[in-house]
This record gives structure tokens, sequence and C-alpha cells, in this order.
């Protein structure tokens, strides 16, 4: 057999399909390589391709090697099978440690038709490979020996999430079989092996997209299209979107090219035209009203595009909901939509950069209602200070470690949600918002309450359940005089001290579950009405009981 130098040094032998990296020949388990096969290995430790394996117990010391090959379907249910999963030398190169197994990587499904479509055996499913790497393989090691840009993981049929270059995929799935019970190597490498994991745990080579996210994020196509009511104008091939609030038709037929005609659509219109089949009026609300006609060539696209218009007309205020699908920045056709004023983008994985990213988000110029929840942010995006426009900013469950200093921008804020991050200060700047109302800073770090709150006096309620104040200082609750409804439930609260005999006037709603208070003296806050105090270790509870209405206690428990 001969074999060929390539450029990087690497021999490369055709018929057992032979590849070595690094001059290092690997022998023994490439024989017999069957068509299709490719085997690939990379690392410093290259002795392993000679088999010199170490043992199970050791933990990537053999050099990264990642085997790759096409399997068969299993049906329709495109599993693969047990006997065409492995054959011989697969089965030599995972016994040499228990560190190594397979990732099954899934390619991405082409749109589905609408729901209404009958569903036939035709339908495309993603295409399989099974991929033999270690528990060091990364990502980026991964994607460098194919043609992929990126992996994707989907836990539970939710959310697909892009992969950092750094993790690794083969040891996100003996975590989870860890975490799932599982304790012996052996056992946990052939379980990740079995390709039915991938209905709980599935990773794609590229990003999988369905007809239901396409119809809820933009709609586009070139259709016939007439403008106004009379007949004084003639039909034309034009390219027609639907994206956000609004509809946009291209003046020529490439909109790449041509002016763009915006059509908001809240609280407009949009009619089945009787007279001419799968035909659709769109009509905008005003005085001033436009009125465009657009042709659809089949009835699925008339449909569909008539559910998602009635949608936005429906609406009372421009809101846009894109949340839940994935993404990772908004289609840029959406700034088209200027009228946008609630704009909800809840358990996605938004970046900062792009063109639809977060740093482009004051191109909206009539915002005030922006969620980013659950998008793993990371840090306080400071670009989203420069929305002036803000009245309500939801930023819970993004792993936020501080609030940067720009805040202070955002005088018309009112509502203001930290929930779930790992913030334990406030800076000082917060308290500038003079017209903010609701702060919610619950299931934090914060180890007592912060100072700022005494000068954010719109704020009446007080929401810290889940964080770690151990003390609480009444005398401190006494000078905020706008508190009235305190939260500090699972705060492993032990202390409750009161300085002097200033009485707490303005606290009449109290809520102090599930903590570790041993006694209570709540006797300085005389206008108290409710209190709850239940799973706590109680022995002594005083109370002033003038307009206490509703008391919720449990007595200390013992052995």
């Amino acid at each position: 057999m001969e074999a060929e130098e390539s450029p990087a040094g690497a021999v490369r032998s055709t018929g057992s399909d032979r590849r070595k990296q690094g001059g290092v020949e690997d022998s023994g388990s490439c024989n017999g390589v069957l068509p299709g096969t490719e085997l690939i290995e990379t690392g410093s430790n290259q002795a392993a391709g000679r088999g010199d394996h170490s043992g199970p117990g050791s933990r990537g010391a053999t050099g990264i090697r990642v085997l790759k090959r096409n399997m068969k379907r299993n049906g329709s249910r495109g599993c693969v099978t047990r006997k065409t999963r492995f054959g011989s030398r697969e089965r030599d190169w995972l016994k040499g440690d228990a560190q190594r197994g397979c990732v099954c990587l899934y390619g991405a499904a082409e749109p589905q038709p609408p729901s209404s479509a009958p569903q036939t055996s035709s339908t495309s499913q993603p295409d399989l490979r099974l991929v033999l790497c270690s528990t060091s393989t990364t990502v980026g090691e991964l994607c460098a020996q194919g043609d992929s840009q990126g992996l994707y993981v989907q836990l539970h049929g939710d959310l697909l999430r892009r992969l950092d270059p750094s993790e690794r995929p083969l040891q996100m799935v003996y975590d989870y079989l860890a975490a799932m019970g599982y304790e012996d190597p052996l056992r946990i490498q052939r379980e990740a092996a079995n390709s039915d994991l991938s209905c709980i745990l599935r990773f794609y080579s590229e990003k999988p997209l369905n007809a239901d996210q396409l119809e809820r994020t933009v709609l586009k196509g070139v259709f016939s299209v007439r403008k106004g009511k009379t007949q004084l104008h003639k039909w034309a091939e034009r390219q027609v979107i639907l994206c956000g609030t609004c509809l946009i038709v291209a003046s020529v037929k490439d909109s790449l090219t041509g002016k763009m005609h915006i059509l908001p659509l809240v609280g407009g219109k949009v009619e089945e035209v009787k007279r001419r089949q799968h035909c659709l009026m769109f009509s905008s609300a005003g005085p001033q009203a436009q009125t465009y006609y657009v042709n659809f060539d089949t009835l699925a696209d008339y449909q569909r595009w008539h559910r998602q218009a009635s949608k936005v007309v429906s609406q009372t205020v421009s809101l846009v909901d894109l949340s839940c699908y994935s993404l990772e920045e908004v289609p840029e056709c959406l700034f088209y939509s200027q009228d946008v004023t609630h704009l909800n983008l809840r358990h996605n994985f938004m970046r900062l950069e792009g063109a639809g990213g977060l740093r482009n988000l004051n191109r909206f110029s009539q915002l005030k209602s922006l969620n980013l929840s659950h998008n793993r942010l990371g840090s306080f995006p400071e670009s989203i200070c420069e929305i002036l426009t803000l009245t309500e900013l939801n930023l819970s469950c993004n792993g936020i470690h501080s609030v940067p200093s720009q805040i202070t921008n955002l005088q018309s804020l009112q509502t203001l949600s930290l929930d779930g991050n790992h913030l334990s200060a406030l800076p000082e700047e917060l308290g500038g918002l003079a017209q903010l109302s609701s702060l919610g800073l619950s299931f934090n770090d914060f180890p007592h309450i912060p100072a700022v709150l005494d000068r954010l006096t719109g704020v009446d309620r007080l929401a810290m359940a889940g964080n770690k104040v151990e003390t609480l200082e009444l005398g401190i609750l006494g000078r905020m005089t706008h508190l009235k409804n305190i939260d500090l439930r699972l705060n492993g609260l032990r202390w409750v001290h009161s300085e002097g005999l200033e009485a707490v006037k303005q606290v009449t709603h109290l809520d102090l579950r599930d903590n570790r208070l041993a006694s209570l003296d709540l006797s300085s806050a005389c206008n108290l009405e409710t209190l709850h105090c239940e799973r706590n270790c109680l022995g002594v509870l005083t109370l002033s009981g003038f307009t206490l209405r509703t008391l919720y206690a449990t007595p200390a428990t013992t052995d």
C-alpha cells in the first residue's frame, strides 16, 4: 500500500483509511477499517495509538482519539441499533480506558411543515453520527475535525444551547449519568454508548430549526402584492416580511436593494379577500391607515400568515414575545418595528455582539419593558443602560455578580427584577432612580439589607427571600419608613435585634418563614398586621397585638 505525505506532516493512506498525525503511526487498531470510517488521533501522548492504553482509572491520560462513522437508522425512530453501533476495533479501543466513550451527534433537521399538514414517512430527520472520543475531548477539538462551526446541546427536549469551545460533551454525559446514580465507571461508559440516552441529552452539530420557531420569529417570501384599496395599482412580485409588529414590503422584488415599506399592524386589521384565492388584506390602524393585499401561493402559506398576523393585530400593546426559542440575537428585521414597547426575550441565550445582540437593542426608540431573565448572561450588560425609555427591566437568573453604576441612566425605571443572581451589594447610584417602585432581590447573596434602600422611597416592599441575612436590625427598618411589606424567608436568620425603644411603625406585613430563630421579639413593630414565622426553632415569641390580624407560627420541636 502506498502512502502520501500531507502538507501538515500527517501520513494518510487509502483502502484501510490509516491515518497518523505528528509522524506517529496508529498501528494495530487501524487494520480492517470499514468503508466510510475515519480515525483521528490528536494530543501529546500518541503512544495510545500504538496500543499503549492506560487503565480505566486514568482520565485523559491518552491522546484524544475521535472515531467517526455514519450510522444506519433503526426504522423511523432514527436511533442507532446495537448491531451496527460498534465493530471489534471500536470495542477494543473503548476497553483501553473507561474515560473513552461515544457521543451521538445529530445534524439539523429541515424545517417541519405546519401543524395542519399531515405527517408523512418522508419527513426529514436529522443526520446522525456516532463519535468516539474521550472525556477530555473539547467542543473546539471536535469542530476542528469536522465541518461544523459549533455544537449545541438539548436537555430533556428543552432549549438548545450553544456549547462553549472548552466544554467537553462526553464528560457532560458522564456527569449526567453520575447525577442519576450510576457509580461504576464501566457501567457509565456502557450507558453513555446507549443511543436511547439522546432522548434526554442530545447533541447537535448545527442548530436545528422548526416551522413553529420560524413562524414565531419571522415570516418571509416573494408574493404578488397590491397597494391600496383601489384598482389603480397593479399586482407585482414583492418580497414580504412579517416580523415583530409590522408587515414589511419591498419596493422591488429583492428587498436588499430597494426601499422598505413598513406597515404597523398592532390595532389594525387582517382580513380574507374572498374574491381572490389565498389572499389577505393587511391594514394599519389610524385615520391615515395604509392597506396592502398579498396573494399567497399555497393554502399553507395563507393559513400561516393569517394565523401570525391575527395575533399581532389583536394586541393592545406593541409586544414582541420571543421567549424560549434558543435565540442568540433577535432577527435583524425586527428593528423595523419601531413601535415595539414590550420585548420578551426570556429563556434564551442572548449575546452582546452581533447585528441583533444586546448592544443594538437601544435601536428600539420606544422600548419600555425588557425581559432578559434566564439568559446565562454572567454579567449585567451595561449596554442596557443606554435604553433610556425603559420603565421595566427583568434580569433575573443570569448569574450576575454586580450592578454597574450606569444604572443611574435609567431615570424612567419603575420595576427592576434582579432575583436569582449572585449579588451581594448594590451601587449607591441605584438610589438616584426616583421612580423605582419595585425591586426584586430574592435568592442572591446579600448578607444584610442594602443601605441604598433607604433612598429608594418609592419601594414599599422588600423582597429578599433566599439570601444570607443572619441578623436583622429593627432599627434599620425603622429608618426606612417607606417599607411596609418585608419578605426575609429562607435566609438562615438567627437573630432579630431592636437597638432601643424606638417603634417600627410602618411595617404591616413580615415574613420570616424557614429560618433559624430561637426567639423573636417584635414588640416594637406596633402596627404589624400579618406575621409568618413558621418552620423556625421558636421557643419565645413576643408581639404587640393591637393591630395584629393574622399570625402563622409553630412552636419549637424537641426530640
